[in-house]
């Protein structure tokens, strides 16, 4: 575009001719030229999004508890409604012929829940306790979206003023699943406990030969300190735990049938393509998890230590298989045909150092360590274009590309291809805590957490270096401009994973696997103090007065070199995303904005 000399309010933009090449400007004035038009300037910049929601949840809970027996029934409807508007008005920088779009999502959920339990007593030392229950879901959702193009002049536009339509979709979703559960408790003495249960789940989604699927459970506790030789002078309680079970994952709404999509062939001439194969076979995987653990503390509730491990087991994993195209499909179909597996320990720390009348001080830890892998997937990979994807043998899921094996050494790269780079997901999760109780009217809190073993593409990091404006690459990219001029010593203080991550043509070219960083972080989660006004201050006119002031994300400490470790893509976690396959893989840092430094001050009054 060019400024036009007589009408300095207005640029001159070539979207057609005219048949004398006079076109009106913004303001009224002419514009003469051919295979120009002139508007104002503020079309140039100015876009409108507009979204407009309505929601309604309702939900009704009826109980009743007689002597022995109790009954609750829930009732739960959540209504969604959301209409939004993209508009790009005629004259626009980057569209001049303008852009309009309208979407309509509605959704609606509908939950019935039952449960009733039933005590009694076997005996003096034996007390039973049987639960049953049932639930029914009911999910319905239309989202209908259809843009135009094209306009003839400035205005706000509508669906039919356009000169084009590009694109319409229109998808329906109805799923409803039910299941029921049956569970014993016996409790013997008040010192052992076995809990044994069923659940039946069934699914719309399930194929043609599936019924209701059965997924049992038992568990096991026995408080050993509650006989008469534990010390419990100085080991106050200790309770060993087991527990084993299963739960199952529906498939997707359509994995089980074959699709076709309407298409318009020469002429407008109506037809259809082969879409999804379609499974009616398919049925739920399922997930063994056995747990054992125990509880305990000791000194008087000073000192206290919960300690758990598990390991899963997922069978029938639902796993996209590729068919030869020969067969007249391009999509693949889902099978349950993979094995996972996965392991970890959770501990929890408490502790309280000082406990005196006006001082008690609390300390508290939280530590989750855990690894998985994917066993068999039938030979298929599964990849998204995030650089994730999960495939035999490999943590799920991990990150693959290529990858310098010698990233600390100042030497040129050796690169190979292809590789398993890191864990998309944390493997090490650890949360510290304190807390101080200071009088009757202070109260203090503190959280620091910490995640570790994982992963993330620094997409930001990579946009930038390739273009050559990311500030820690400026002084090596002279450096590789000046060995590729003759220096051979320019680089000899250069590492090997820097001259491949801010190189441009060099070593194969640029490649953005080379940013998949460790995640690793530690973040100061939050801080607040309460303070409790004494109450002869304020007994005139309140019961209680509490003052709070907090703050979140206060600080961070990491190696990561992107925004924030912590980042993700939205197009990573959309269920109808760009990026087929991310939902369930990894996230990526791309022009995100991380989660803000926050301050709260907060009045809570009670009359």
């Amino acid at each position: 575009f060019v400024e036009d000399g007589n009408n300095a309010d207005g640029f001159l933009l070539n979207v057609g001719r005219g048949t004398n090449g006079n076109f009106k400007g913004g303001k009224g004035e002419d514009c003469v030229g051919v295979d120009v038009l002139c508007v104002t300037n503020g079309y140039l910049f100015d876009s409108e999004n507009v979204a407009r929601t309505n929601r309604y949840t309702n939900s009704m809970v009826i109980g009743w508890d007689p002597s022995v027996t109790n009954h609750r029934l829930s009732v739960g409807w959540d209504y969604l409604d959301l209409e939004s508007e993209e508009w790009i008005p005629f004259g626009y920088l980057r569209n001049p012929s303008g852009f309009y779009s309208s979407e309509s999502n509605s959704r609606s959920k509908l939950s019935l829940d039952y449960t009733g339990s039933w005590r009694t007593d076997i005996g003096e030392s034996l007390v039973s306790t049987f639960s049953w229950g049932g639930q029914i879901f009911r999910d319905r959702a239309r989202a209908k979206y259809v843009d135009t193009q094209g306009f003839a002049g400035p205005g706000k536009p509508t669906l039919t003023s356009g000169g084009a339509g590009t694109d319409v979709d229109d998808n329906t979703l109805s799923v409803t699943t039910s299941g029921f559960f049956l569970q014993e408790v016996l409790g013997w003495q008040d010192q052992i406990f076995l809990t044994l249960g069923l659940r039946g789940d069934g699914s719309s989604a399930f194929g043609d030969d599936f019924g209701i699927q059965y997924y049992p459970k038992a568990s096991l506790s026995w408080i050993v300190s509650d006989y008469a030789f534990w010390p419990t002078d100085w080991w106050d309680a200790m309770k060993l735990r087991g527990a084993i079970g299963e739960s199952g994952k529906a498939p997707g709404v359509f994995d089980k049938l074959r699709t076709w999509s309407p298409v318009t062939g020469n002429d407008s001439d109506p037809g259809f393509t082969p879409g999804d194969i379609g499974n009616d076979e398919i049925g739920p995987e399922r997930t063994r998890e056995i747990e054992v653990g125990f509880d305990a503390s000791w000194l008087e509730g000073r000192l206290g230590l919960e300690a758990t491990y598990y390991n899963t087991k997922t069978t029938d994993a639902l796993v996209p298989v590729t068919y030869p195209v020969s067969e007249g499909f391009l999509a693949s179909r889902t099978e349950n045909v993979g094995e996972l597996k996965g392991s970890g320990y959770e501990f929890q720390v408490t502790a309280t150092p000082w406990q005196s009348e006006s001082v008690e001080w609390h300390l508290r830890g939280n530590f989750a360590f855990n690894e998985t892998e994917a066993v068999d997937l039938a030979g298929q990979q599964l990849d998204a274009d995030n650089l994730a994807g999960i495939r035999e043998g490999d943590p799920v899921a991990c990150y693959y590309g290529r990858k310098v094996m010698n990233p600390n050494e100042l030497a040129d790269p050796v690169i190979e291809t292809d590789q398993c780079i890191g864990p998309t997901n944390p493997t090490q999760i650890i949360g510290l805590g304190t807390d101080f109780t200071i009088g009757q009217n202070l109260y203090i809190d503190i959280l620091f957490e910490h995640q570790g073993g994982h992963y993330l593409p620094n997409y930001t990091g990579y946009q930038n270096g390739r273009r050559g404006v990311w500030y820690p690459c400026y002084d090596i990219q002279a450096k590789i401009v000046a060995s590729e001029s003759g220096d051979a010593s320019a680089l000899n203080d250069v590492r090997a994973l820097d001259r491949v991550k801010c190189a441009m043509n060099a070593y194969g070219g640029y490649d953005s696997a080379y940013w998949i960083e460790s995640a690793d972080f530690w973040k100061w989660r939050s801080f607040s103090v309460t303070y409790t006004v004494p109450s002869q201050y304020i007994e005139r006119w309140a019961d209680r007065l509490a003052i709070t002031f907090s703050g979140t994300n206060l600080m961070k400490w990491t190696d990561y070199t992107g925004i924030d470790p912590e980042v993700e893509d939205f197009a990573d976690r959309s269920e109808y995303g760009v990026y087929d396959g991310a939902t369930d893989y990894g996230r990526r840092e791309y022009y995100n904005i991380p989660a803000p430094r926050t301050f709260l001050l907060s009045f809570r009054v009670n009359f």
